[in-house]
């Protein structure tokens, strides 16, 4: 017979066939609640949501060792029964201290998840394998020792009374027992699969990107933004400075929904940016000389930049933004993504303390820190970041020419 921790209530030994109280408590990290960020560490994190009457939501956040263990470093649970824009709030606030962008989930209640975590700035990705499939995959790791659970009594109890069922057809079905719950082990199978499924190295490393710089005092060359708007409707921008040769400096950041509004905002933004850093005495001495060459008439003026036009995202110059937008010319995304991953990783790209603080909101980081195939247009931050740099230091776009 085997006990369940959190009610002690007995279950026969059917109900235990799926994994055992010993299997699991082998891999629970005795007296570990939870893992604090650390920097350079790339998390991950899965949600099991509910709209709040019967359900908990459950969040799990983890990452992928370098000797290839799955680590949970952060559960929550929100009780039912709760607001669910409160819970997405919660869960928001957590994954930004993790410097997580993007988050995965089940497919419960439609649209209005994925919702409202854009509201928040996160992307959600549903997922494509049933929580059922993915306990299926968490066995093996448990049994191996390949995963490290946080000591968490209700994650090992709903782990203890999973149960397994199989069909006529003789096909596994893997879930909660009846009046049961398990959300805690959903959430965190979710993740600890999703990383041993995903073991591609990352192109980018938070910590190349940690050390913040000061606003400059002057500027050589001009302010500049590059604007992504994505098919779903989001947008984001990221504001520019080219220092020098080697280093490009980013200013600032936002993301929101595509929007005249919006878009005035970026205009404003990108215009206080420009007049807040007065120009050098060699930048004022290039711009007599500029007069005399084609191509220079913009370089007084801040630039805004977009991507080049793709199948369903939205024009910029429809908007009437009351600005020079230039076009930046096709390039692969596969390219553009190693490009940008090989200048951060060189140390030429920096974020000033405005853009650093800002990062604990909104994780400018968590945009960079991908992987081969990640997604450019599902995450409108990550493409505008991604475009940016780039850009900035490649020969044949003409940000270069107008630049500087």
């Amino acid at each position: 017979m085997v006990k369940n921790y959190e009610s002690d209530s007995e279950f026969s030994d059917d109900l235990a066939d799926f994994v055992s109280p010993e299997a699991v408590a082998e891999v629970t990290v005795t007296g570990r609640r939870e893992l604090a960020p650390v920097p350079g560490i790339q998390y991950a994190a899965f949600i099991d949501p509910s709209g709040g009457s019967s359900d908990a939501m459950a969040l799990a956040v983890g990452h992928l060792r370098d000797d290839g263990i799955g680590v949970l470093d952060y559960l929550h649970e929100v009780r039912a029964p709760f607001d669910p824009d409160n819970a997405v709030e919660q869960c928001v606030n957590i994954i930004k201290r993790y410097g997580i962008s993007t988050i995965r989930g089940d497919r419960y209640a439609g649209e209005w998840v994925p919702a409202r975590f854009k509201e928040c700035g996160i992307l959600f990705e549903q997922s494509a394998r049933p929580k059922s499939d993915l306990y299926g995959d968490l066995l093996p790791l448990i049994n191996a020792q390949r995963v490290e659970l946080l000591d968490n009594r209700r994650l090992s109890a709903q782990l203890v009374g999973l149960e397994r069922r199989t069909s006529r057809s003789g096909k596994d079905s893997i879930d909660h027992g009846p009046g049961g719950h398990d959300d805690c082990a959903n959430a965190a199978a979710g993740v600890l699969v999703g990383l041993d499924l995903d073991r591609r190295p990352r192109l980018v490393r938070q910590e190349s990107i940690s050390a913040a710089v000061d606003m400059p005092s002057s500027r050589n060359s001009a302010i500049y933004a590059v604007l992504y708007p994505a098919k779903d409707g989001s947008a984001a921008i990221v504001y520019c400075y080219k220092q020098s040769n080697t280093l490009l400096l980013i200013l600032d950041f936002d993301a929101g929904f595509f929007s005249p509004a919006f878009l005035d905002g970026c205009v404003a933004r990108l215009y206080e940016l420009h007049n807040s850093i007065p120009r050098s005495v060699n930048y004022e001495t290039r711009l007599a000389h500029a007069q005399w060459e084609t191509g220079y008439e913009l370089i007084e003026r801040p630039i805004l930049f977009v991507p080049p036009p793709g199948e369903g995202r939205p024009s910029v110059s429809s908007f009437g933004v009351g600005l020079a937008v230039e076009k930046l010319p096709p390039v692969p995304v596969d390219q553009l993504k190693i490009h940008a991953a090989r200048l951060v990783e060189g140390g030429r790209v920096r974020l000033t303390s405005h853009a650093l603080e800002k990062g604990r909101r909104l994780p400018f980081g968590g945009a960079l820190d991908f992987r081969p195939g990640a997604d450019l247009d599902g995450d409108p931050l990550r493409a505008a970041a991604t475009w940016a740099i780039a850009a900035t230091f490649s020969p044949q776009h003409q940000l270069m020419r107008l630049v500087g």
